[in-house]
């Protein structure tokens, strides 16, 4: 029943969301409210491989459109910085904020390090409308950061963090600075998703500046799950920038003549692949992964606690079975199950080799059933850091028209610029 009323749902969704395709945004006028939203770490293909997911769970070859996917304007964006092909988030931040170049670690500065650069955050303000700046993260990160902060290293936090104070930005809201939100495979009930944190700047925002305001949220937890390259965290966090959207998007139908929507990403990461060798792809099978494998690291930790001696690899497979469907829903191969038998008593005993990417150490058992969760997705990461590929942007509204073919990601800036009339 519940998997009957999910694909009700998801097809009432799809042909809501495809209606906005046939929307027009030849609006008169000049923007008045702009979302600007970026998924860290979003790929085209972290994108496809959610819209996959979705097709897959209703039963069906091909994708489910996510909604800001199936918005009229659409482009793919290059993002190199002024010391790499490959950026990392302070320059691309810097790049998505302000309109120009710098080097890799720096926020808000040009790329010879001696000017600061201003982002579009600050130049609203100017212009008299009140500006919110959130995240899934923390708001001293690299991203929300350039758009309020001027430092030659994204790791200088006393300066980051005192010029968020000095920003006069009327709604910040993130992750404690010590920390992120929880992954939404892992979310308690009344623990705040990035749709509740969207739903509470636009309140904030509207009560302060009825007649304009600008609003940088951004899904930062997509860039963590996919350094990780935990693929079912991957489509839980891109399936919640997408609620997150939605909120932007009932905004957008009640003011359909005076706002506008941006959806880009500040990069790529983790060389998202969508097969494993073979012409199929079996994504849906990540709907029965029901943590993080950062979770499952610790709750394994506590069931080994709480069962003392008792604790065994027949205690583990029933774990996986319950929390990820392997040896249940999901068939095991007797390689599969041998490599995991492996790395648990690898684990136990001391001997196991952990992995550490960026954000998070993993330890082998938990590496292995990653890695088998890929398998038998038929996907796979190629690396734990950002890449060189394209990403996307999309756009409704108010100047949406402006966002299409191929661009760089200094042109998105100065397209909302442009879009909202601001004098530059």
């Amino acid at each position: 029943m519940k998997k009957t009323i999910f694909i009700l749902c998801s097809i009432l969704l799809s042909v809501s969301c495809q209606s906005i395709a046939k929307a027009s945004s030849d609006n008169e006028g000049q923007a008045k409210y702009i979302f600007y939203f970026i998924g860290d770490g979003m790929g085209v293909n972290q994108v496809n491989a959610t819209e996959i997911y979705l097709g897959q769970v209703e039963g069906k070859y091909g994708t489910s459109p996510l909604c800001f996917a199936s918005f009229p304007y659409t482009a793919l964006v290059t993002t190199h910085s002024a010391s790499s092909g490959v950026t990392d988030s302070a320059a691309s931040g810097t790049a998505l904020a302000t309109g120009q170049k710098t080097k890799n670690d720096v926020l808000g500065l040009d790329a010879t390090l001696t000017q600061p650069v201003n982002s579009i955050a600050w130049m609203a303000k100017q212009e008299g409308m009140a500006v919110g700046v959130t995240t899934t993260v923390t708001t001293d990160h690299a991203t929300p950061a350039a758009f309020y902060a001027h430092t030659k290293s994204r790791g200088d936090k006393d300066i980051i963090r005192k010029q968020r104070a000095e920003s006069g930005y009327d709604f910040i809201l993130g992750a404690p600075d010590d920390g992120s939100l929880p992954y939404r495979l892992d979310r308690k009930p009344g623990e705040l998703s990035q749709a509740d944190i969207v739903r509470m700047a636009i309140d904030s925002l509207y009560h302060v500046n009825p007649n304009g305001f600008f609003l940088m949220s951004e899904g930062g937890m997509i860039d963590y799950a996919c350094h990780s390259n935990d693929a079912g965290a991957m489509i839980g966090e891109m399936l919640d920038f997408d609620d997150a959207i939605k909120v932007a998007y009932k905004f957008y139908e009640q003011h359909p003549d005076e706002t506008l929507i941006v959806i880009t990403a500040d990069h790529e990461t983790g060389s998202l692949v969508l097969t494993h060798g073979r012409y199929e792809t079996h994504i849906d099978r990540l709907q029965h992964q029901k943590m993080t494998i950062k979770q499952l690291g610790k709750s394994l930790d506590a069931l080994r606690k709480s069962q003392g001696e008792n604790f065994g690899w027949e205690q583990a497979k029933e774990f996986l079975k319950e929390n990820f469907g392997l040896g249940g829903a999901l068939h095991l191969s007797k390689d599969q199950e041998s490599r995991l038998q492996t790395a648990f008593t690898h684990t136990i005993n001391g001997t196991g080799k952990s992995q550490k990417t960026l954000y998070q150490e993993d330890n082998e058992f938990c590496v292995c059933v990653r890695t088998i969760m890929q398998e038998q997705a038929h996907i796979a990461f190629a690396y734990t850091c950002h890449s060189a590929g394209y990403v996307p942007c999309f756009a409704i509204g108010v100047g949406a028209e402006l966002f299409h073919g191929r661009i760089d990601n200094t042109d998105i800036p100065k397209k909302i610029i442009k879009a909202a009339g601001w004098k530059n």
